[in-house]
């Protein structure tokens, strides 16, 4: 598989999987959307697991569909991309984004999608769709108003800046969904994940346990 790699490894109870191409800001092709799709669909069918992290390598978390490739792989691509957001939906274990720096277009769909997203300082979310007059895509308009509020998803003031969200903002996504914020100095991955993601795992379960782990 060229482009995007994925790298996997767990902790006990705790799976991490690493978008790694930081080349291409973590973007993603046919191959690695449905690489992504298989794993998580492997770890959630794992009954020892409890919670999944999903982060970037390099200073973005994902920037989305993999341009270079779009061209020759659209419609597969496109295919993949929507089949992956219905199959994080349809988990039963928690997903939690760890975003480090740019999550675009479509990576901002994955940290929506996401039950859980613990966002560095660095994080810059945004959907420039709309200032190219397109609609998002990978679910974005569904799920970004559960997470951030409609007020602020569709907004005036979201339009004039094409959904961007930062993680230095203090006032951070209040939604459906929790959102946290971390220093930069400090790994938004495994190393700070790992400690309380077992706990934010049970939380989440607890909180909604249509999609809780029996």
């Amino acid at each position: 598989m060229s482009g995007t790699r994925l790298h996997v490894d767990r902790e006990g109870p705790v799976a991490q999987i690493v978008l790694d191409g930081p080349s291409t800001l973590n973007a993603l092709g046919v191959d690695t959307l449905t690489a992504l799709e298989s794993w998580l669909t492997s770890l959630d069918a794992n009954q020892s697991i409890r919670a999944v992290i999903l982060t970037g390598a390099g200073r973005a978390f994902c920037v989305g569909a993999d341009l270079n490739r779009l061209g020759t792989d659209h419609e597969r691509t496109m295919a993949a991309a929507n089949s992956l957001i219905q199959a994080i939906r349809a988990m039963d274990v928690p997903l939690i984004a760890a975003v480090n720096g740019l999550a675009v277009g479509y990576g901002a769909s994955l940290v929506a999608t996401a039950d859980l997203a613990i966002a560095a300082e660095s994080m810059r979310m945004q959907a420039p769709f709309t200032a190219l007059g397109l609609v998002p895509d990978g679910g974005l308009t569904h799920a970004l108003p559960a997470l951030a509020g409609r007020a602020l998803a569709g907004g005036d003031r979201t339009r004039r800046s094409s959904t961007r969200r930062t993680g230095g903002d203090g006032r951070g996504f209040r939604g459906q969904r929790g959102t946290r914020c971390r220093t930069d100095g400090r790994r938004v991955g495994a190393g700070r994940c790992r400690g309380r993601t077992a706990q934010a795992g049970n939380r989440i379960d607890q909180a909604r346990p249509q999609r809780s782990r029996r």
